[in-house]
């Protein structure tokens, strides 16, 4: 039997959640894409637009495994039919002490059992003003 959407979007989160990044790749569909808020800007992370699920999924893994420590909580999900969406919190702390927060929105399309679609928007000025504190640029580089 099949997961519904909101039990693999909670299952989603759970394996980012705890930094299983392979594991959120293996609830994708081969064609997944992952579309992000934003102006395109090619080979960035967080390049705005769509681009395949697993290449987004390698840039920000990359991201966030560095923070120190991190959490992505989730405080809703709704479904209905082959959509779920999902809103959330994501904290990190870097070795250096500087912390990073956004709320995150983001809605999934699951077809037979994956996912297929992944639109997310954030709080960009977050992402900006982290990336403005210091070291952190390296990593978006």
């Amino acid at each position: 039997m099949s997961l519904t959407p909101k039990e693999i979007v909670a299952t989603f989160v759970d394996h980012f959640h705890n930094r299983r990044f392979p594991d959120v790749l293996a609830l994708t569909s081969p064609s997944a894409t992952w579309w992000m808020v934003g102006s395109p800007n090619p080979g960035s992370p967080l390049c705005g637009g769509a681009i395949t699920f697993s290449e987004r999924h390698h840039l920000i893994a990359a991201i966030l495994n560095e923070f120190e420590k991190m959490t992505f909580i989730a405080s809703a999900i709704t479904a209905e039919k082959d959509k779920a969406a999902l809103e959330a919190t994501l904290e990190g702390e870097m070795a250096d002490g500087r912390t990073y927060r956004n709320e995150i929105i983001m809605v999934f399309t699951v077809k037979e059992g994956k996912i297929e679609e992944l639109k997310e928007w954030l709080d960009t000025a977050a992402v900006i003003a982290f990336i403005a504190a210091g070291k952190a640029q390296d990593v978006f580089d």
